[in-house]
C-alpha cells in the first residue's frame, strides 16, 4: 500500500532540505543534467507500479548522481518544469532530491490527476474494488514524493481548505450504478472519494 494537495492548499510541517547545494563543479565531458535525466536508464522512473526511491538511486551511476547533486539548481528547474506536465519520473526525482519547491506542483498533481489503473483486482461490479489503493498508481508516486520531502505522513504535511474539501465532495457525489452510462464521470468521482479518504479521514 502507500507509504503513509485547485488553488494551493496549506502545506504544513515542511522539514525538507531546499534545492540548494554547494557551488557546482565544472561539468564532466559529455555530462549534463538533461542528458542524464532524459537517458534510457531513467525510463524505469516512468513506471508508477512497484517503483521505489531505491530505483531512482539505481537508475544512475555514482558519477551521475554526484553530478546531479553538484548541479541541484538545474535539477530543480528540470524537475519543476516537468511536474507541470504531470510526468511521474519528475515526481520521483523531486522526492529523491528533497526539492521543497516542488511541493505545490506535487500537491496540484495529486489533487487533479484522475488516472485509474484499469482492471486487475477484485470484482469490477463492486464499488469497493474501485476504492483500493492499488487502483491509483499515479497518486502513490505523488504521495511518496511529498512524504519524502516533508519527512511526515501525508495528513501531517498537507491541509485542504474547506473550499477544496467541498469541491472534492461534489465530484465524489456519483452513483456507482451509472458506471455503464458515464464510466469516466463515475471513475473520476470515485478517485475524488479515494482522495478524501486519504486527506481528511482519521
Amino acid at each position: 500500500m502507500i507509504a503513509r494537495l485547485f488553488p494551493l492548499i496549506t502545506l504544513v510541517g515542511l522539514t525538507a532540505v531546499s534545492g540548494c547545494a554547494s557551488q557546482p563543479a565544472a561539468a564532466a565531458p559529455g555530462l549534463s543534467v538533461s542528458s542524464i535525466l532524459d537517458g534510457e536508464n531513467a525510463a524505469v522512473l516512468r513506471e508508477p507500479d512497484g517503483t521505489t526511491f531505491a530505483d531512482v538511486r539505481a537508475a544512475f551511476t555514482p558519477a551521475e548522481l554526484r553530478f546531479l547533486h553538484e548541479h541541484i539548481g538545474e535539477v530543480e528547474q528540470y524537475v519543476n518544469a516537468r511536474l507541470q506536465t504531470g510526468t511521474l519520473e519528475a515526481a520521483w526525482l523531486a522526492g529523491y532530491f528533497r526539492i521543497e519547491s516542488s511541493l505545490p506542483l506535487l500537491r496540484e498533481n495529486l489533487l487533479t490527476d484522475r488516472y485509474f489503473y484499469g482492471w486487475e483486482g477484485p470484482d469490477p461490479d463492486q464499488e469497493s474494488s474501485y476504492l483500493l489503493d492499488e487502483q491509483y498508481t499515479h497518486h502513490h508516486v505523488y504521495i511518496a514524493a511529498i512524504e519524502a520531502i516533508t519527512g511526515r505522513p501525508l495528513k501531517e504535511s498537507v491541509a485542504l481548505t474547506p473550499a477544496e474539501i467541498e469541491k472534492l465532495k461534489a465530484e465524489a457525489d456519483v452513483d456507482f450504478a451509472k458506471r455503464g452510462e458515464i464510466p469516466g464521470r463515475v471513475e473520476r468521482g470515485l478517485c475524488a472519494r479515494w482522495l478524501l479518504s486519504k486527506l481528511t479521514e482519521p
